[in-house]
C-alpha cells in the first residue's frame, strides 16, 4: 500500500526518503510475497470464485506495473546522486533485514553507514564499495565456461556482503536464504568479542570440507568455522626443526657461542624452579645478539598422549621461549592453530612486572640473580594445546582499510600491553596496498576517542619484524548516526599522532621508576611522531594516573602542580619511603612539597610467606617485598575512583599524612611487613571503624603475619587487637 501511493507521483517529485520507501516496499514484497498465487479450484465442487492465498487487497498487476514504470528512473537517480544513493540503499538494507525502518534503527542496532557503488557492466546492481568486483575479477578465468562465469557474476565476489538490484527489486545474498545464527558462533569467545550480537540472521556463502563460511545479513560481517586440523604430527614435515621456523641446534649452557653466554644467567634460574621448562629440549631459533638489550628465541616440542582407551591420542604443542637480557625476562608461548594458521599465545612469564600480560595459572616466587631480587612468575609450561574448531570474524565496513579480520585478545597478549587490549578491539586489514596493518577501535563510549594503527615491517637488515604503534585522535562526524561507530570516524589531521615507546627494551631510569608501582602491561609511554621521538605523555590507566611533559618535567594530571620528582631524594625521605617496601613514586611541586604515591591494586607479599625457597634465618627476616598487581579478587574490593593512594609528606620529611582510612591501613600493612614496629604501634590507636570491603581486605592481610615470631611483632599484634 505504501508503494501504490507513489503510482502517480512524477519521478522528479520523489525525494531520497520517498525512493527509500518505494524501493524498500518493492524488495520487501519480492522477498516475502508470492506474486499471482491462487488457490487451485476443486474440479468436483466447481467453485467459480478463486481467491488468492495472500491477497494484498489491491491489484497485483497494477502494483507490478508501478514498480516497472519507476525502475529505470530510480537506477538513474542512484547513479547520478552518489552521496544520497548510499543513504537510500542503507535505509533499504535496514528495512529488508529487519534492523529498523526507513527513519531509524531498532534499539541496540548500529549504523554501518556503508558506501554503495554500482557494479560496472551490470547497471542497476549496487554493492558495498568494500568488496566490490574489480576488472580482474570480472574477467573470465582459465577453463571457466559461460555458465560458471554467469553464475559468478550474478552472485558477486565472495567478499561482497550483499547486492541490491534495482533491476529485479531484490536484496541478494550468497546463500539459500536467511537462517538463525548457529550455536557454534554463540558459544565462541571470538565471536562474542568481535561482534557479539546474538539475534541476527546469516546465510551460507561457501561450504567446503573443512570450512563453513556465513554472511551476517545486513551487518557487512562474515563468520567462518574452520574444522580442526586432524592430519596429525606426521603432516608437519621437519617438526623439531624447520616446522617451527628454527634450526636443529640444541641449547645447552656449556656449548654456547660468545654472543650467547648471557643466556644461562637469564634462563637457568627459571628452569631450576619450573620443572616442565627444565625437561623441555630446546633448540635455537634465529640469531642471538649481544649487548644490554640482547634477546633470544628458543623452541621445543611438548609431546604426550592424552585420554584413555579408544579416545587416547597423541598431542604435540610447540613451545617458543623468548628471553631478554635486561630486564631479565623469560616468556613461554604456545603455538596454536587458528583457522589453519599458527599464532602464539602467552602461557608463562617469569616476571609479571616486565611482561605485557600476566598469564592465568599457578604462581611462583623466583629469585633473579641479575636483578638481585625476588619476582613473581605466573602461568604454566606443561599445558598441551589441542587443535579445536576455529571461529573467525570478518568485517567490510571501512573502505579505507578494506576487508578486516578480527584479532582475538589471546592472540595479542604478550605482544601488546594489556592496557591497549582492554580499551581497543583490533582488526587486521586484508586490503592490497595497505600492508601489514592492525587497526584498533575503541570498545566503550568515551569523551576523546582514539584509533590505534599498527604497521609491521622488517628491519633494514631483513631480520626482525618491527611494529610501530601509532595513536590518532578522531574527529566527530557531522552525521550523528555515526556517533557510536568509532571505526567510521575520520582521523583529526589537525592533531599529530603519538607513537608508543617500548620502555622495556634497554630500560633507563624512568622505566625502572615506573616499574616500582605498576606492571608494564599497564604502562603506556607516548612520544611525538618524528625523528626526535620526544617523550610526550605517560599513562598508567589501572592506577588512574597520567603524566604530560611540560618544561622538561612529567607533570601529574591528577595532582595539580606536582611532577615526577627528578632530583636526588633527601635522606630523611628515603628512610620514610622505605616503609612501603619499594612500591612508591615521589611527586614534588614548586614549593618543595612532596607526595608519596603507591598502587592500591598492588597486594604486598613477603616472599618467604609465599613459598619462596629460603634457607635458615632468612625465612624469618623481613627482606624484600613483592607486589602482586591486578589480582581479580583484590581489585573487585577496591572502592571506585583512582586506584592509587597518595600521602602528603610533612615538610620535616619525618612522617606522612593519611587522607583516608584505606590509605592508612595500606601503610600499616607495609610497615608491619618491613618491620617498622614502632610506627605500627603509633598507628594502632588511630585505626577507626572498618566498614568498606577495601578496608576489610587490608585488615585481613594482617592475619598473614600471625606466624611472625619477632617479639616486637607479637607486641604489635597485641596493640592492634585493642584497636
Amino acid at each position: 500500500h505504501m508503494a501504490i501511493l507513489y503510482k502517480n507521483t512524477p519521478p522528479g517529485k520523489m525525494a531520497s526518503r520517498d525512493i527509500s520507501i518505494f524501493l524498500s516496499s518493492q524488495i520487501f514484497l519480492n522477498m516475502n510475497h508470492r506474486w499471482f498465487n491462487q488457490k487451485r479450484s476443486d474440479s468436483k465442487k466447481k467453485k467459480k470464485n478463486i481467491v488468492p492465498d495472500d491477497w494484498l487487497g489491491i491489484s497485483e498487476f497494477e502494483l507490478y506495473d508501478t514498480f516497472e514504470a519507476k525502475r529505470s528512473w530510480i537506477a538513474k537517480w542512484l547513479r547520478e546522486n552518489k552521496e544520497n544513493a548510499s543513504e537510500v540503499l542503507n535505509c533499504v538494507e535496514r528495512v529488508v533485514t529487519f534492523r529498523g525502518s526507513v527513519d531509524h534503527l531498532n534499539p541496540g542496532e548500529l549504523d554501518h553507514d556503508v558506501q554503495w557503488v554500482e557494479v560496472d557492466d551490470v547497471p542497476g546492481n549496487f554493492v558495498p564499495k568494500v568488496g566490490a568486483p574489480t576488472e580482474a575479477w570480472r574477467t573470465a578465468r582459465k577453463d571457466e565456461d559461460f555458465h560458471s562465469w554467469l553464475l559468478r557474476m550474478t552472485l558477486g565476489p565472495p567478499a561482497c556482503s550483499g547486492i541490491i538490484s534495482v533491476n529485479i527489486g531484490r536484496y541478494i545474498t550468497k546463500g539459500e536464504g536467511m537462517q538463525l545464527l548457529p550455536d557454534w558462533a554463540l558459544d565462541s569467545a571470538e565471536y562474542i568479542e568481535g561482534f557479539g550480537q546474538p539475534n541476527v540472521h546469516v546465510s551460507d556463502k561457501e561450504i567446503t570440507a573443512n570450512r563453513y563460511w556465513k554472511e551476517i545479513i545486513g551487518h557487512h560481517h562474515d563468520i567462518m568455522l574452520w574444522c580442526p586440523d586432524v592430519r596429525g604430527p606426521e603432516a608437519d614435515a621437519g617438526v623439531g626443526g624447520t616446522a617451527a621456523g628454527g634450526s636443529k641446534r640444541r641449547y645447552h649452557p656449556s656449548g654456547l657461542q660468545d654472543s650467547e653466554k648471557w643466556m644461562p644467567e637469564v634462563l637457568e634460574p627459571v628452569r631450576a624452579r619450573v620443572q616442565a621448562l627444565a625437561q623441555l629440549d630446546l633448540f635455537f631459533k634465529g640469531e642471538v645478539s649481544d649487548g644490554p638489550d640482547a634477546q633470544a628465541v628458543l623452541y621445543g616440542v611438548l609431546d604426550s598422549e592424552v585420554g584413555e582407551g579408544k579416545s587416547r591420542k597423541r598431542v604435540r604443542t610447540i613451545k617458543e621461549v623468548f628471553m631478554q637480557r635486561q630486564p631479565p625476562l623469560v616468556e613461554v608461548y604456545d603455538v596454536r592453530e587458528y583457522g589453519r594458521q599458527f599464532y602464539r599465545c602467552l602461557a608463562f612469564s617469569s616476571d609479571t612486572k616486565w611482561s605485557f600480560h600476566a598469564p592465568q595459572g599457578s604462581e611462583k616466587m623466583l629469585f633473579s640473580p641479575l636483578a638481585n631480587s625476588w619476582v613473581l612468575a605466573t602461568g604454566s609450561v606443561d599445558q598441551l594445546v589441542e587443535s579445536t574448531f576455529s571461529v573467525m570474524v570478518y568485517r567490510a565496513v571501512v573502505e579505507r582499510f578494506g576487508r578486516q579480520m578480527y584479532m582475538p585478545t589471546w592472540m595479542l597478549q604478550g605482544l601488546l600491553p594489556d592496557a591497549l587490549l582492554e580499551r581497543y578491539s583490533f582488526w587486521r586489514s586484508e586490503k592490497e596496498g595497505v600492508g601489514a596493518m592492525l587497526v584498533g577501535d575503541e570498545i566503550e563510549q568515551c569523551d576523546a576517542p582514539k584509533r590505534i594503527r599498527i604497521t609491521i615491517q622488517r628491519d633494514k637488515e631483513g631480520g626482525k619484524y618491527l611494529a610501530t604503534v601509532e595513536r590518532f585522535s578522531l574527529k566527530e562526524p557531522k552525521d550523528k548516526s555515526k556517533k557510536g561507530r568509532y571505526c567510521l570516524w575520520p582521523e583529526d589531521t589537525a592533531k599529530e599522532p603519538e607513537v608508543l615507546i617500548n620502555l622495556r627494551n634497554n630500560p633507563g631510569d624512568l622505566a625502572m621508576l615506573l616499574a616500582r608501582v605498576e606492571n608494564f602491561s599497564q604502562v603506556l609511554a607516548w612520544a611525538e611522531k618524528g625523528p626526535t621521538a620526544a617523550l610526550k605523555r605517560i599513562e598508567i590507566p589501572r592506577l588512574g594516573l597520567s603524566f604530560s611533559e611540560a618544561g622538561g618535567r612529567l607533570r601529574c594530571e591528577q595532582h595539580a602542580g606536582f611532577w615526577l620528582m627528578d632530583r636526588k631524594c633527601p635522606l630523611e625521605v628515603q628512610r620514610l619511603v622505605a616503609q612501603w617496601g619499594g612500591g612508591t613514586l615521589l611527586l614534588e611541586d614548586d614549593c618543595g612539597e612532596m607526595i608519596v604515591v603507591v598502587s592500591a591494586t598492588a597486594e604486598p607479599l613477603r616472599p618467604a610467606a609465599y613459598g619462596a625457597p629460603m634457607a635458615g634465618v632468612e625465612k624469618y627476616l623481613p627482606g624484600q617485598l613483592v607486589f602482586r598487581s591486578g589480582k581479580e579478587e583484590w581489585m573487585k574490593n577496591l572502592t571506585g575512583g583512582a586506584c592509587h593512594y597518595h600521602y602528603p609528606v610533612h615538610p620535616s620529611g619525618a612522617f606522612v599524612f593519611t587522607p583516608t582510612l584505606s590509605a592508612a591501613l595500606y601503610l600499616l600493612l607495609c610497615r608491619f611487613l618491613t618491620w617498622h614496629f614502632s610506627d605500627v604501634v603509633a598507628m594502632a590507636s588511630t585505626i577507626g571503624e572498618i566498614t568498606t570491603n577495601e578496608e576489610q581486605q587490608l585488615w585481613r592481610q594482617l592475619k598473614l603475619l600471625e606466624l611472625d615470631c619477632h617479639a616486637d611483632a607479637i607486641a604489635c599484634r597485641l596493640h592492634l587487637s585493642l584497636a
